[in-house]
């Protein structure tokens, strides 16, 4: 049983507590630097063979699926609700005696004490309640109220906030699936190999009068297996939900619509992105690849005038491959053509852009939401709301001394008691209840 007790008490230490969530900040900082998901060959010849090897042995390249990153969430949500477990009875116990009026009449640490005519008005300006009623010990009449108890749970509750956060992004990121769909306007792809089905009815880009993109927006259906559709549109910093999935507008780049000719007569037409090829429908073997699009070509001297922007004189670089063998490569501008054994023709026309969509489902980020909300709640419990009581009792000449207390801010609220008192009232320093005192000293 001891050992139990050991194990519970180490567990549940606030220490352990920060110790795991500063390991575990500190391995995602780092972890967030190395490029996530690429084989052992790619961290070889970007960090060496040793310091590859290691990233790749520790599982750095997919930080949120290792087992490191499974056992510090794990040991820190366990240590994170056994601490908030033990702390529920003592909270509980304190909020109990903070709205306890005998428990009040008795306060005697950091007390503000002054003597009024009407303790009422003071209780008003201090923004109490209604003060209750009540006689103390010796029978003589007395108010009391209190308020803000409820910021007594505050870093309780933030520290629940947390917990649910960590467990959140933790289960989000162990089970998240991500998928990037490149499609072009009419073009249907298969999400992974969910059954899912993406058609690009529409991609649009909002050009600025400088002749800057302003935003880009693409109009999207959503087929699942058994025909059912979703319709959405997905821009720049607000994805479409669908199927329980996000799409997110990522990026953009270029596609053209190919067609290629045989003797004169067409036999296939398609748009192709960017680093997209296409065999050739009766001779498998030769496949033609859109290798780069520049939207302004100068063909006289062969060399991009622009980056980017609206095409006015596009180029087209191809390659031809012959069972995987690079044969040819150039760049086509309008009206040019590629002949292939004489008898193919592959012309590239209508440039336009595609659409790069990263496609998430997080099934616990609403949980992770939560957590955040519950730690902002606790936040605000924890700094804004500080609870404090106040007391009055009349005196044998008629007068009130009316007393303060506030667990957290001390010397804000014994300012702000001694300013709604005013000037003409006796303001006591903070210190003991001074009847106590009186008692203390053997009076």
């Amino acid at each position: 049983m001891k050992i139990f007790k050991k194990i519970y008490r180490f567990l549940s230490s606030m220490p352990l507590a920060i110790t795991l969530l500063i390991l575990l900040a500190a391995a995602c900082a780092l972890c967030s630097g190395i490029q996530q998901g690429q084989d052992l060959s790619w961290y070889v010849k970007q960090y060496g063979e040793r310091t590859g090897a290691f990233i790749f042995a520790l599982h750095a390249d997919d930080a949120y699926h290792s087992w490191w990153f499974l056992i510090l969430s794990g040991f820190l949500c366990v240590s994170l609700l056994l601490c908030n477990l033990i702390r529920v009875r003592q909270l509980a116990k304190r909020t109990k005696k903070a709205q306890d009026v005998e428990a009040i009449l008795c306060e005697k640490e950091n007390v503000s004490c002054g003597q009024v005519e009407d303790p009422k008005s003071l209780f008003e300006k201090m923004k109490m309640p209604a003060p209750r009623e009540v006689r103390t010990a010796d029978g003589r009449e007395a108010l009391a109220a209190y308020r803000n108890t409820a910021g007594i749970w505050g870093a309780w509750i933030c520290h629940l906030g947390i917990l649910l956060l960590i467990i959140g992004f933790a289960l989000g990121q162990s089970t998240q699936e991500e998928y990037t769909v490149i499609g072009a306007h009419g073009q249907t792809k298969p999400l992974g190999e969910t059954g899912y089905q993406v058609t690009v009815n529409d991609f649009r880009i909002d050009w600025r009068e400088d002749g800057t993109a302003g935003q880009y927006t693409a109009d999207l259906t959503v087929a699942d297996a058994r025909g059912n559709l979703q319709d959405g549109e997905a821009s720049v910093n607000h994805p479409a939900e669908l199927f329980g999935y996000e799409f997110i507008q990522n990026s953009t780049g270029w596609a053209a619509d190919v067609r290629i000719l045989k003797n004169g007569q067409q036999i296939q037409q398609e748009t192709l992105c960017v680093q997209e090829y296409i065999p050739l429908a009766d001779d498998p073997d030769i496949v033609v690849m859109f290798y780069n699009f520049y939207p302004n070509y100068d063909k006289s001297s062969r060399t991009p005038v622009a980056a980017g922007g609206r095409p006015e004189n596009p180029g087209y670089v191809y390659m031809v491959f012959y069972q995987g063998e690079l044969k040819g490569m150039d760049v086509l501008t309008t009206g040019d053509e590629i002949t292939i054994d004489n008898q193919y023709t592959v012309i590239f026309e209508n440039p336009s852009n595609y659409t790069l969509l990263v496609v998430k489902k997080d099934r616990f980020a609403v949980l992770a939401m939560i957590g955040g909300l519950v730690t902002l709640l606790g936040l605000i419990l924890a700094f804004y709301l500080r609870p404090e009581s106040m007391w009055a009792i009349r005196e044998e000449d008629g007068r009130w001394t009316v007393y303060g207390r506030s667990v957290r801010g001390s010397v804000m609220f014994k300012d702000r008691f001694a300013e709604a008192a005013g000037p003409d009232e006796t303001i006591r320093e903070e210190g003991k209840h001074p009847a106590n005192a009186e008692k203390d000293s053997g009076a």
